[in-house]
């Protein structure tokens, strides 16, 4: 086929070259072209007809090809269209699951909130389980009704054990532990009777086997050949149960025993509706030295301050009494003695007195032949000296009454951490624990305010007492001055007869100045002396009208 082509290429060229030789020689002479010979023509047709088969061969082959080509393109369409198709399909699977992933997750996140909130359910639920176990247990362990019925509550223990561990089967103990609450509520609906070993309180803690009435959960009443009473449940796990006839009249006892004896006879008997607490309130007061002993370590700085704050409050008691005996009787003595005249024997008679009244009068008596002012001071100074004697150690007593509380209060303190402390380790689950604590830490408080309150009060007392008879020698010892100053009156009358005013008045005074500088002489025995007004100098003059004696008259001229 190539070969073919080949020729039918050449034979082309040559008739185009040939006709390109003819076209150049136009214009010239043309000459007549030579016929072809018949080989020539037989190879011409031949190969014209040969062309023709091999174009046809082509044509056949182009068209068989061209099929091939266009069923080909149709398959690829096809299968384009197909690919198309599933890729629609494809993304149409791929949307759906995605959405359903979506809801998955949606789905998968309420189940874990609702699993979630389930296992906080059950946690709830197990907490609760377990807390209504130990509170049954804790009510029931130690009462009456366990005493007739010791297997009811066996079961309670374990129950708070099993469901505290992870994953345990709630349910189970939820009915175990209603199982219980049935039981229980059965025991409560019926009466029953047993013997015990009961624990006598009203004979001395004696332990005597009795006969015991359970009348449901309300109560429980015993008989025994010593007495009868209510029972009240064992205080710790294993103890006795306590027989309680306290309060109880015979008639009382006699109708529990029969009660007890015979319960289908019936009849009237007390009742203590608190439970046993009402009982027990009676038997809870404590000792002074329980009550010592409870305030711990802190009791003893306020014991030894309360001995103390005592033996000063004593001391001053008997000082005072002693020291302040018959003062008024002792001043009338002494004041008598000297409106007699008798000044010698009332300075030996105040002497005798002793304590801070004598004292007091001898330091009057002592400066009797001395003006008012100075037997005043003496008595003021005495008084200062002897005022120690009375008021002496009061401030101690009154330091006793602020220092008990502070010491109190530290010792609260102290207890109330100590008692918090064991809150934060065992927790609140019995609020009798933290109770019991804080009534402890606030003994110390109690036994400071104990002390605090009659020391103040005695520190007032004495204080007063001391004050009243300060009071009263400073009274006495000013009636003893005036005494001693109306005793003088009359001998210094005789001494001097020349009349003279008893007090003159500062008026008086300053105008008798006025005249002698107005006169410019001063009046003295046997003339006067001269002076210049301009020579005297402005004195401020501070004395006492008792103080100016009395002098000749002043006589102008």
């Amino acid at each position: 086929m190539n070969r073919t082509i080949l020729t039918l290429l050449f034979l082309c060229c040559s008739v185009t070259m040939g006709a390109q030789e003819a076209d150049l020689d136009i214009g010239s002479s043309p000459s007549t072209p030579s016929e072809p010979t018949s080989a020539e023509a037989a190879a011409i047709e031949e190969a014209i007809q040969a062309l023709q088969s091999e174009l046809s061969d082509l044509e056949r082959q182009w068209d068989a090809e061209i099929s091939e080509l266009s069923r080909q393109i149709a398959d690829r369409q096809d299968e384009v269209t197909r690919l198309a198709e599933t890729e629609l399909e494809l993304r149409r699977t791929y949307d759906a699951l995605g959405e359903s992933l979506f809801q998955q997750d949606e789905k998968r996140v309420t189940a874990e909130a609702e699993l979630q909130r389930r296992e906080v359910g059950f946690e709830a639920l197990s907490s609760e389980l377990i807390r209504q176990a130990n509170d049954l247990r804790d009510r029931f362990r130690n009462s009456v009704l366990i005493l007739g019925e010791p297997e009811l509550f066996e079961d309670i223990g374990p129950i708070a054990t099993r469901a505290s561990l992870e994953g345990a089967p709630v349910e189970q103990e939820l009915e175990t532990l209603l199982g219980v609450y049935d039981e229980v509520l059965t025991a409560a609906e019926t009466v029953t009777t047993f013997d015990t070993r009961v624990r006598l309180t009203a004979s001395g803690g004696a332990i005597d086997t009795g006969e015991v009435l359970r009348l449901g959960l309300f109560g429980a009443y015993y008989t025994s050949d010593l007495e009868s009473g209510f029972l009240l449940a064992p205080t710790e796990a294993g103890g006795k149960p306590e027989g309680r006839a306290i309060g109880l009249s015979e008639e009382q006892q006699a109708a529990i025993a029969n009660l007890v004896s015979n319960p289908n006879s019936g009849g009237m008997i007390p009742i203590d509706v608190t439970g046993g607490a009402g009982l027990a309130a009676l038997d809870v007061g404590d000792t002074f030295l329980e009550w010592f002993e409870k305030g711990g370590v802190f009791m003893w700085p306020i014991a030894i301050v309360a001995a103390l704050a005592l033996l000063m409050v004593l001391e001053r008691a008997v000082v005072l009494a002693l020291k302040t005996r018959g003062i008024d009787k002792n001043v009338r003595s002494v004041v008598n003695l000297i409106e007699a005249g008798r000044t010698e024997e009332a300075l030996r008679a105040a002497s005798r007195i002793g304590g801070p009244i004598g004292s007091v009068l001898e330091a009057a008596l002592v400066h009797s032949d001395r003006d008012r002012s100075v037997m005043e001071d003496a008595v003021q100074e005495s008084l200062l000296h002897v005022q120690p004697q009375l008021t002496a150690r009061l401030s101690f007593i009154a330091l006793c009454a602020a220092v008990a509380p502070l010491m109190g209060l530290l010792g609260t303190v102290t207890g109330m951490i100590l008692t918090f402390n064991q809150v934060t380790i065992f927790g609140t689950s019995d609020p009798r624990f933290m109770a019991g604590g804080i009534s402890v830490a606030l003994i110390t408080t109690q036994g400071g305010l104990y002390l605090a309150i009659p020391c103040l009060l005695s520190r007032g007392i004495l204080g007063a007492f001391a004050d009243s008879a300060l009071g009263k020698i400073e009274t006495g010892a000013m009636s003893v001055v005036l005494a001693i100053l109306e005793s003088r009156a009359p001998a210094e009358e005789e001494l001097d007869p020349t009349p003279v005013a008893e007090e003159a008045p500062v008026l008086v005074l300053a105008e008798a100045a006025e005249e002698v500088v107005s006169a410019g002489e001063i009046p003295v025995s046997g003339g006067a002396i001269d002076f210049d007004e301009s020579e005297i100098e402005d004195v401020s003059m501070d004395f006492d009208i008792d103080d100016v004696e009395p002098s000749e008259p002043v006589v102008k001229g």
